[in-house]
């Protein structure tokens, strides 16, 4: 409650108006994230279990890439091509990027 007070507060110096209305509903918008702010992309140990989080407010930004980088891992990872055969779909800048944040 005292964050809500204190955004009010704020709120009610543009619109005085809200002062008189009830607060029917909240909701926190929050950004889920890394300890490093990071984000956690690629495939775990368990079968068909792929990660694509943690990109903060980036997220919105970054989700049609981090959609082509997971489709591309998942594919990849389901041709019977050897073990490393992520480069027949991602580059090789793709490729470092799964590696820095996997």
């Amino acid at each position: 409650p005292a964050g809500i007070m204190h955004i009010l507060s704020y709120a009610t110096q543009v619109v005085p108006g809200l002062a008189d209305l009830p607060i029917e509903d909240t909701w926190a918008g929050l950004r889920p994230t890394t300890p490093d702010k990071g984000p956690i992309l690629g495939q775990t140990p368990w079968k068909n279990l792929y990660l694509a989080g943690g990109n903060w407010r980036n997220g919105v930004l970054l989700a049609p890439k981090t959609g082509q980088l997971i489709a591309s891992l998942i594919v990849s990872r389901n041709k019977d091509v050897g073990d490393d055969n992520t480069a027949l779909f991602l580059s090789q800048e793709d490729q470092n990027f799964l590696k820095a944040f996997g």
